[in-house]
Order: structure tokens, then sequence, then C-alpha cells
């Protein structure tokens, strides 16, 4: 039994983004997906049916992308918009400006698709599912951002995908990975409806917002969550949790912040593609473009195909779209001041950790130029306590991990957060100063 080239080696190294790539391509059946102690999705394999045909590790998007040969942060873009949902509905459900659900209900309509892969938000059992359907009723419930794992891609081998003609597929970046290497774009390949993807986290971060809104209602039932819920004070929205007795606990959006450090999935401090260079649409918040309140999306058409279907969605009057300039979306996105910098950095991190890279080892420059001293040892540490969360051997080891991690950002924050806010009023007097 040789486990190295099967996607075990991918999870003790950490590496696995629960995206199901896996067992989309295992055709033996040996790969189930479940949740890991510490809260991810991950794969198990069963070894009485495992051929070790090496598809599951050849196919893994977290060390090989088959379809990019250098790295592209950007990607091809046509032309870059604002936009907003004409449907009033969908418009103020929407996480953003609900455009990606008024595409997508538009190609259904009209016939352009027949069929939808997309995810239902996480309701009571607190796992997101990913559906194909063209049920109105169902894309209304797919509204609003996931930020934990989602096994998408496990839906590629369904009856109902493969007798699919013209699907449409929204998914994350690391998706849309998996799907170019297994080649499921061919002559009927599924138009790619993209979404900007800052990284995703355990199903352990609802655990512990779960137990934030017991200490505020102990009578609380979990029953669903919003993210980034706008009803209150608008975009970019605070968290909510649902409970069955149609209660609401409100969680400010700095909590979820404070959350991410803990419970960041290891592989996502190595991703490159947050504008999701892959997608025909990618979509994501107008970040130094719009503060509405009532919200808006930045939508990239990257191919001839997308940027046609947005057209046509426009003229059809299920969108408002204004045309904005690339290079404004990309530096409200700070992907070459954040970005790019902190792709390298974390890369250089891996490699000094001695942990393995295997193909997506290529993508790494030495020539890039990093401020080591920006950060360096804070993220190093992060990405430390982050690989260890994910190994977790136990629920309770999971824990107190967490747990520590919690007391130490605590101790941090108490310490740093005069030196903090001493450093943002000199800065806001320095340029008041140089102003006159």
């Amino acid at each position: 039994m040789n486990e190295d080239y099967t996607v075990k080696i991918i999870v003790d190294n950490a590496l696995c983004l629960g995206c199901g790539t896996c067992l989309a391509v295992c055709n033996a059946n040996a790969i189930t997906l479940v949740e890991s102690q510490s809260g991810y999705l991950v794969p198990e394999i069963n070894y009485e049916k495992c051929v070790f045909c090496k598809k599951c590790f050849n196919n893994c998007p977290s060390i090989k992308i088959h379809s990019i040969d250098k790295i592209d942060f950007i990607g091809k873009i046509k032309k870059a918009y604002i936009a907003r949902s004409t449907d009033s509905i969908l418009y103020q459900n929407g996480q953003s400006g609900g455009v990606v659900t008024s595409i997508v209900k538009y190609l259904l309509d009209t016939g352009k698709c027949d069929t939808a892969l997309v995810t239902k938000n996480i309701a009571g059992d607190k796992i997101a599912c990913p559906i194909i359907t063209k049920n109105y009723a169902d894309l209304f419930s797919t509204q609003g951002s996931i930020y934990c794992p989602v096994p998408l891609n496990t839906q590629l081998k369904t009856k109902a995908y493969t007798q699919s003609e013209n699907p449409v597929i929204v998914g994350l970046p690391c998706h849309f990975h998996g799907i170019s290497n297994q080649k499921a774009r061919n002559e009927r390949s599924p138009l790619l409806l993209g979404l900007f993807c800052a990284g995703v986290y355990s199903y352990k971060m609802i655990d512990y917002l779960c137990d934030y809104a017991i200490k505020k209602d102990p009578g609380f039932v979990f029953n669903g969550i919003s993210f980034r819920d706008k009803s209150r004070y608008g975009w970019p929205g605070d968290v909510s949790l649902f409970g069955k007795d149609n209660s609401v606990i409100r969680i400010p959006a700095q909590r979820r912040h404070e959350l991410k450090k803990v419970f960041m999935q290891p592989r996502c401090y190595l991703c490159f593609d947050q504008l999701n260079v892959l997608a025909d649409l990618s979509f994501g918040d107008p970040y130094g473009l719009s503060d509405d309140k009532n919200g808006a999306s930045i939508v990239l058409a990257r191919t001839e195909r997308g940027y046609k279907i947005l057209q046509e969605a426009i003229n059809a009057d299920r969108l408002e779209a204004k045309e904005v300039n690339v290079n404004d979306v990309i530096h409200g996105q700070t992907i070459r001041s954040r970005k790019i910098p902190e792709f390298y950095r974390n890369m250089k991190i891996w490699q000094e950790l001695h942990l393995p890279l295997f193909d997506y080892k290529r993508f790494y420059s030495t020539s890039i130029l990093y401020d080591k001293k920006n950060n360096y040892t804070k993220i190093r540490r992060d990405i430390l306590h982050s690989i260890h969360f994910f190994l977790a051997k136990s629920t309770s080891e999971a824990s107190l991990i967490a747990k520590l991690k919690f007391q130490k950002e605590k101790i941090r924050q108490f310490f740093f957060l005069p030196i903090f806010l001493i450093k943002k009023i000199l800065f806001k007097v320095r340029n008041i100063l140089n102003y006159k």
C-alpha cells in the first residue's frame, strides 16, 4: 500500500482544501469527505477499494494547477463593472449586489443554461451543501457568503451534472482549479461564475460563534447563519445567527475578523488567486469604488463568453451596471500592495518550515522582494498555528489549540492596542501638518 500517491499525503501535510475534486475523479469510489476533528472537510480513503491510480493526487488543486503555466494574480480582464440586481428581493437578500444570483436566474429563465451548480447556505446541520438545481427557491437560499469549506466538486460526477447540457457553476478559485485539472471544460464546458476569495475557515468557527450567542441567550438553538447580514447596518454587514425559535443574535463583524486568525485553513495562506482568474465572470465586493450601504458588486468580464452573457443580462434589465477602470478594481482589492507580497512571504515561510509544496513549488520565486520585517514573525506564528490546528487528532486537542490562540491574541491586543492608537494619531497629525 503506497499512500504517497493518494490524497492522504495532501491531508497529512495540511494542504487539503476540502473542494471535493479527489472524490469526483475517483473511479473506484474509494473516497468520501468527512469533517475532521478540527472542523475541516477532508478525504477519507477506503483502501479496500483504492487501486492506487494516483488520480486523486495528480488532480488535487492544492498542489497542481495544470491550466496555469505562470502565476497570474490578476488574469485576463476584458472589462470591469460595478453592478446590482434590478430584482429588489434578490438585491436585498444578496451579500453585496445580488448580481450572481440574478445572472444564474437569467440563464435558467432563458434556457441558456439548463442546470446550476450552487451552494445552499449553512443551516441547522452547520454544513454548506452544494446542489444542482434549476429551482428559483433553491437559488434564493444560496445567496450570501459561506466562509467555510464547500465540497462543490463532489457534484461533478453525479448523474444530474453529467447529464446536463449547459451547466453554470458558481464557485471559488480552488473549485475552478480542480475543474480545470480534471479537464471538465470540454466542448460543452460549464459557464464559470467565480467569487473573489480571501480565505476559508473551519466549521469550528460556527461553534465558537454559537457559544457567543448562547452567552447572550442561554436558550439559543442554532438554525442558520449569515456571515454578512446587511439588514441592520447595511453593507458590508455583520454576522447574524438565526435560532429555531426565529430569534436573531447579532455579532459584530470585528468578532468574525478576530476568529480568522484562529480558524484559517492553512492552504489558504498559499493561494495567489483572490480574483478567480479561471472564471468567465468574476465577482466581489466593491472596495474602494462604492460605499453604498445597500450593496453593490464588482464584475470582471474575463472571457468573450462571459462578457456576452453579462451584456445580455444588462440588456434584459436584469442588472444595472456601470463600467469602471480595471486598475481601480485591482487597487481596491489591494492585489499589488498586499496580496502579491503576502503570497511570496507565505511561500517562503512554508519552505522554511520544511513542508512540501509538491508541484505548486514552481509558482514560488526568490526574485520577488517583500518586507521580511513587516509582520513576518507574526504571520509565521499564525501559519504554524493553523497547521497544528488542522492536524489536531481529537476535538479536545483542536479546542485547546484554538483556546490558546485566543488567549495569545487577547494578550497581544492588550499590549499593542495603545501603541496602535498612538501611531494612528501621529499619522493623522503628520497628514494635517503636511497639508498645511
